[in-house]
């Protein structure tokens, strides 16, 4: 019986949202189990609303610093806790077993450090990736599917127009198409349908959301920019369906049940593509600049007639 558990995951919101399976599974496992989760700051509300987890603690803070030093000095709280807990599974690229030395020192319990990601190279999802440790504690077939049942979204508008959520940026200007491509799709699918479009953006997305926002009408145009990741994962969570790039903002999207159009580049899509009741692939190739509106509105077109 785990009474609690630890699990430690780095990385971008992507990668953050990845681990939502092993947390899940941890959950069915053992219901009263006390789950702690060390993740990036950005994710603590959304991981927290979900039910997934317990407790959170930003892996970003020095408090596991010392952990990755040979002789470096231990955080007292986290000894505490790590000494409290039957299972300790980090997610960390470890090659001279500092890590999981320090750990093993102060907890009584089990001690995992799997790799963080697959190898580019090879054809194993990044999920099955994360999930296999599990299997020496006897979960060798869980739910492969991020999931996330936010427990309320009271106070949101509700419309009798459905919504496309639309994400225009992603982490890397390589995996983004060009900002006049998405005005183009965008003005043709609001001339095509009588759906609503709620654009979804960062800090880094501020000149495109302004760029195009500017050119489409603005009685159907929502914009959801620099949100908290719980806040616009409220807002998604009641939009009809989702478009974006190779993007966390995208696996939240399938993680959040919306049917998921993503247009893909260069990356391996057999390890990071998002995974979901209906997700499909708008393959561009290492050049999106060179990926025509036409086709995408042709894979739109047939896209939108599965959800």
């Amino acid at each position: 019986m785990i009474k609690r558990a630890v699990v430690i995951r780095t990385g971008a919101i992507g990668d953050c949202i990845l681990v939502a399976p092993v947390l899940a599974a941890i959950r069915k496992r053992w219901p009263k189990c006390w789950i702690d989760l060390f993740e990036p700051q950005r994710m603590a509300t959304l991981m927290l609303s979900s039910g997934l987890v317990d407790g959170f603690h930003d892996v970003q803070s020095r408090s596991l610093a010392g952990f990755y030093i040979e002789d470096g000095q231990l955080d007292s709280r986290c000894v505490d806790l790590f000494s409290r807990s039957e299972l300790v599974l980090a997610y960390a690229d470890d090659a001279d077993k500092v890590f999981e030395s320090h750990l093993k020192f102060c907890t009584r319990g089990k001690v995992i450090v799997a790799p963080p990601r697959p190898s580019e190279d090879g054809n194993i999802h990044c999920v099955d990736l994360l999930l296999s440790p599990l299997k020496e504690f006897g979960i060798p077939d869980a739910d492969r599917v991020p999931q996330f049942r936010l427990s309320s979204s009271v106070g949101l508008p509700l419309t009798k127009m459905r919504t496309l959520a639309a994400h225009l940026g992603s982490g890397s200007k390589k995996k983004n198409w060009p900002s006049e491509s998405w005005c183009q799709l965008l003005n043709w699918f609001l001339e095509h349908s009588d759906w609503k479009i709620l654009l979804v953006g960062g800090e880094s997305e501020d000149a495109a959301l302004r760029e195009i926002s500017v050119q489409l009408p603005t009685n159907r145009i929502e914009i959801a920019q620099e949100l908290p990741l719980d806040e616009l994962a409220r807002q998604m969570s009641v939009c009809d369906a989702f478009i974006g790039h190779d993007s966390g903002i995208t696996h939240l999207a399938a993680a959040l049940g919306l049917p998921v159009l993503a247009i893909w580049g260069a990356t391996n899509e057999s390890i990071w593509q998002p995974l979901g009741k209906s997700i499909r692939l708008v393959r561009g190739g290492a050049n999106l600049d060179k990926l025509s509106v036409e086709s995408v509105q042709a894979e739109l077109v047939e896209w939108m007639k599965t959800i």
